[in-house]
């Protein structure tokens, strides 16, 4: 059961994590977008979402 909740963090986290992404693209493609102040906040939230994925994600066996 906690496998199951782990995994479904992941992916919840790696959605995150894109959607962060793809806000970081729209802003950084517009000068004028007031949330430049804030861009590297997204940042450090994208890359935190993408550590929770990593980190709880399962991960595939080496051969």
């Amino acid at each position: 059961m906690v496998m199951v909740r782990e995994s479904q963090f992941a992916l919840d986290e790696e959605f995150r994590g894109e959607g962060l992404m793809a806000r970081i693209v729209d802003i950084s493609s517009d000068p004028s977008n007031p949330s430049n102040n804030c861009l590297d906040l997204y940042q450090v939230a994208a890359q935190d979402a993408f550590s929770n994925a990593a980190r709880y994600g399962s991960q595939p066996e080496p051969f």
